[in-house]
Protein backbone atom coordinates (compact mmCIF):
# COMPACT_ATOMS: atom_id res chain seq x y z
CA UNK A 1 0.00 0.00 0.00
CA UNK A 2 0.84 3.67 -0.87
CA UNK A 3 1.26 6.39 1.92
CA UNK A 4 -0.44 9.98 0.89
CA UNK A 5 0.00 13.37 2.44
CA UNK A 6 -1.99 16.40 1.68
CA UNK A 7 0.26 19.71 2.27
CA UNK A 8 -1.52 23.10 1.70
CA UNK A 9 0.12 25.93 -0.17
CA UNK A 10 -0.87 29.30 -0.99
CA UNK A 11 -0.90 29.08 -4.98
CA UNK A 12 0.74 27.45 -7.94
CA UNK A 13 4.38 29.26 -7.38
CA UNK A 14 4.34 28.40 -3.88
CA UNK A 15 3.21 25.07 -4.54
CA UNK A 16 6.40 24.63 -6.96
CA UNK A 17 8.62 25.54 -4.56
CA UNK A 18 7.60 23.61 -1.58
CA UNK A 19 8.02 20.30 -3.63
CA UNK A 20 11.57 21.46 -4.43
CA UNK A 21 12.21 21.93 -1.10
CA UNK A 22 10.93 18.88 0.04
CA UNK A 23 12.66 16.68 -2.76
CA UNK A 24 16.17 18.06 -2.11
CA UNK A 25 15.78 18.15 1.76
CA UNK A 26 17.82 15.65 3.43
CA UNK A 27 16.30 12.23 4.43
CA UNK A 28 13.50 12.64 1.70
CA UNK A 29 14.14 9.66 -0.80
CA UNK A 30 13.16 11.14 -4.27
CA UNK A 31 12.64 7.76 -6.06
CA UNK A 32 9.67 7.09 -3.63
CA UNK A 33 8.01 9.97 -4.42
CA UNK A 34 5.05 11.09 -6.75
CA UNK A 35 3.51 13.88 -6.17
CA UNK A 36 0.70 16.90 -8.21
CA UNK A 37 0.01 20.74 -8.01
CA UNK A 38 -3.08 20.73 -7.41
CA UNK A 39 -5.53 24.35 -6.63
CA UNK A 40 -3.58 25.11 -3.26
CA UNK A 41 -2.33 21.97 -2.43
CA UNK A 42 0.30 19.24 -2.66
CA UNK A 43 -0.46 16.00 -2.91
CA UNK A 44 2.14 13.85 -2.10
CA UNK A 45 2.27 9.37 -2.55
CA UNK A 46 4.95 7.88 -1.14
CA UNK A 47 5.80 3.96 -1.82
CA UNK A 48 8.34 1.58 -0.51
CA UNK A 49 8.43 -0.50 2.42
CA UNK A 50 6.53 0.48 5.55
CA UNK A 51 10.06 1.47 7.23
CA UNK A 52 10.72 3.48 3.89
CA UNK A 53 7.66 5.13 3.73
CA UNK A 54 7.67 6.05 7.92
CA UNK A 55 11.44 7.48 7.14
CA UNK A 56 10.46 9.54 4.16
CA UNK A 57 6.77 10.80 5.68
CA UNK A 58 8.80 12.23 9.11
CA UNK A 59 11.56 13.78 6.66
CA UNK A 60 8.56 15.50 4.02
CA UNK A 61 6.61 16.98 7.22
CA UNK A 62 9.52 18.16 8.90
CA UNK A 63 10.65 19.68 5.35
CA UNK A 64 7.09 20.85 5.16
CA UNK A 65 7.48 22.56 8.74
CA UNK A 66 10.72 24.60 7.75
CA UNK A 67 9.50 25.11 4.85
CA UNK A 68 6.08 26.93 6.16
CA UNK A 69 8.38 28.65 8.95
CA UNK A 70 10.95 30.48 6.57
CA UNK A 71 7.88 31.33 3.99
CA UNK A 72 6.33 32.68 6.88
CA UNK A 73 9.21 34.73 8.48
CA UNK A 74 10.21 36.09 4.58
CA UNK A 75 6.66 37.25 4.38
CA UNK A 76 6.64 39.38 7.43
CA UNK A 77 6.51 37.06 9.72
CA UNK A 78 9.42 38.61 11.69
CA UNK A 79 10.15 34.82 13.80
CA UNK A 80 12.98 32.79 12.71
CA UNK A 81 13.91 29.80 14.40
CA UNK A 82 17.77 29.66 14.67
CA UNK A 83 18.23 26.72 13.14
CA UNK A 84 16.89 26.86 10.24
CA UNK A 85 18.64 30.34 9.92
CA UNK A 86 21.50 28.83 10.08
CA UNK A 87 20.79 26.15 7.64
CA UNK A 88 20.08 29.24 5.33
CA UNK A 89 22.86 30.67 5.83
CA UNK A 90 24.91 27.59 5.58
CA UNK A 91 27.52 27.83 8.31
CA UNK A 92 26.99 28.83 12.03
CA UNK A 93 27.58 32.07 13.75
CA UNK A 94 26.91 33.47 17.26
CA UNK A 95 23.22 34.07 17.77
CA UNK A 96 24.54 36.74 20.87
CA UNK A 97 26.14 38.23 18.30
CA UNK A 98 23.49 38.93 15.86
CA UNK A 99 21.53 40.25 18.26
CA UNK A 100 23.40 42.62 19.37
CA UNK A 101 24.59 43.79 16.14
CA UNK A 102 20.68 44.26 15.16
CA UNK A 103 19.81 46.23 18.11
CA UNK A 104 22.98 48.59 17.59
CA UNK A 105 21.93 49.30 14.28
CA UNK A 106 19.00 49.57 15.62
CA UNK A 107 16.72 46.77 14.69
CA UNK A 108 14.89 45.58 17.53
CA UNK A 109 15.73 42.01 17.71
CA UNK A 110 15.62 39.21 21.12
CA UNK A 111 15.98 35.63 21.69
CA UNK A 112 13.16 33.65 22.78
CA UNK A 113 12.72 30.11 22.55
CA UNK A 114 14.88 28.90 20.46
CA UNK A 115 13.88 31.67 18.08
CA UNK A 116 14.94 35.17 16.82
CA UNK A 117 12.26 37.68 16.84
CA UNK A 118 13.14 40.58 14.89
CA UNK A 119 11.26 44.17 13.73
CA UNK A 120 13.70 44.21 11.33
CA UNK A 121 13.05 43.09 7.46
CA UNK A 122 13.88 39.30 6.75
CA UNK A 123 16.64 39.87 3.96
CA UNK A 124 18.44 42.27 6.62
CA UNK A 125 18.64 40.35 9.27
CA UNK A 126 20.04 37.58 6.76
CA UNK A 127 22.56 39.81 5.60
CA UNK A 128 23.95 40.25 9.18
CA UNK A 129 23.72 36.46 10.09
CA UNK A 130 25.54 36.04 7.11
CA UNK A 131 28.43 38.06 7.51
CA UNK A 132 28.95 37.38 11.03
CA UNK A 133 28.88 33.73 10.40
CA UNK A 134 31.80 34.49 7.13
CA UNK A 135 33.58 36.31 10.19
CA UNK A 136 33.55 33.47 12.59
CA UNK A 137 35.14 30.55 10.09
CA UNK A 138 38.01 33.46 9.62
CA UNK A 139 38.24 33.96 13.18
CA UNK A 140 37.85 29.97 14.00
CA UNK A 141 40.10 29.10 11.20
CA UNK A 142 43.39 31.25 12.85
CA UNK A 143 41.99 30.91 16.89
CA UNK A 144 40.30 27.53 16.95
CA UNK A 145 40.27 27.93 20.83
CA UNK A 146 39.11 31.33 20.90
CA UNK A 147 36.09 31.58 23.87
CA UNK A 148 32.51 32.10 22.36
CA UNK A 149 32.49 35.97 24.24
CA UNK A 150 35.72 36.46 22.17
CA UNK A 151 33.94 35.05 18.86
CA UNK A 152 30.98 37.09 19.93
CA UNK A 153 33.26 40.61 20.50
CA UNK A 154 35.41 40.23 17.20
CA UNK A 155 32.81 38.85 14.72
CA UNK A 156 30.26 41.73 16.17
CA UNK A 157 32.71 44.16 15.96
CA UNK A 158 34.28 43.45 12.45
CA UNK A 159 30.97 43.34 11.43
CA UNK A 160 29.80 46.84 12.86
CA UNK A 161 32.83 48.36 12.07
CA UNK A 162 33.02 46.96 8.38
CA UNK A 163 36.60 45.73 9.04
CA UNK A 164 38.61 42.48 8.66
CA UNK A 165 38.77 40.06 10.96
CA UNK A 166 42.81 40.59 11.19
CA UNK A 167 41.66 44.76 11.99
CA UNK A 168 39.36 43.56 14.27
CA UNK A 169 41.51 41.60 16.34
CA UNK A 170 44.72 43.81 15.84
CA UNK A 171 42.53 47.08 17.35
CA UNK A 172 40.88 44.58 20.03
CA UNK A 173 44.22 44.10 21.46
CA UNK A 174 45.68 47.25 21.06
CA UNK A 175 43.05 48.87 23.35
CA UNK A 176 43.65 45.73 25.68
CA UNK A 177 40.03 44.21 24.69
CA UNK A 178 41.30 40.82 24.46
CA UNK A 179 43.98 38.66 25.59
CA UNK A 180 45.87 35.75 23.09
CA UNK A 181 47.98 32.64 23.85
CA UNK A 182 48.34 30.03 21.37
CA UNK A 183 45.03 29.56 19.52
CA UNK A 184 43.43 30.68 22.69
CA UNK A 185 41.42 33.81 22.94
CA UNK A 186 39.54 35.67 25.45
CA UNK A 187 38.25 38.74 26.56
CA UNK A 188 38.92 41.15 29.60
CA UNK A 189 35.53 42.40 30.19
CA UNK A 190 31.73 42.13 29.78
CA UNK A 191 31.84 41.23 25.71
CA UNK A 192 28.15 43.61 25.05
CA UNK A 193 29.41 46.48 27.23
CA UNK A 194 32.52 46.36 25.87
CA UNK A 195 31.19 46.14 21.84
CA UNK A 196 29.34 49.46 22.40
CA UNK A 197 31.78 51.06 24.35
CA UNK A 198 34.46 50.54 21.72
CA UNK A 199 32.12 51.44 18.91
CA UNK A 200 30.81 54.34 20.29
CA UNK A 201 34.67 55.76 21.00
CA UNK A 202 35.79 54.60 17.41
CA UNK A 203 32.71 55.07 15.20
CA UNK A 204 31.18 58.40 17.04
CA UNK A 205 27.58 56.90 17.17
CA UNK A 206 25.57 55.48 19.23
CA UNK A 207 22.82 52.68 18.75
CA UNK A 208 19.82 55.44 18.84
CA UNK A 209 21.79 57.96 16.10
CA UNK A 210 22.15 54.16 13.94
CA UNK A 211 18.50 54.22 14.20
CA UNK A 212 17.80 57.33 13.45
CA UNK A 213 19.92 56.74 10.15
CA UNK A 214 18.39 52.81 9.09
CA UNK A 215 14.62 54.73 9.48
CA UNK A 216 15.71 57.87 7.26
Amino acid sequence: MTLRLSLSCRNVNDCIDLTNFILNYRGVNASLIKYEIKRGCLEITIFGTNVEKANVKSAVLKAYREWKSITSWKRGSKVIEVRYLMKMVGKPFITDALIEVLNFTGIKAEIKNGCILSEGSWDAVFSFAARLAQALEELTRKYPKASHSAKALITSYAVLADTSIDQAIDYLREVNAIEISGHRVLVKQEWRHLLRELLQRKIGVGSENRSQENNG
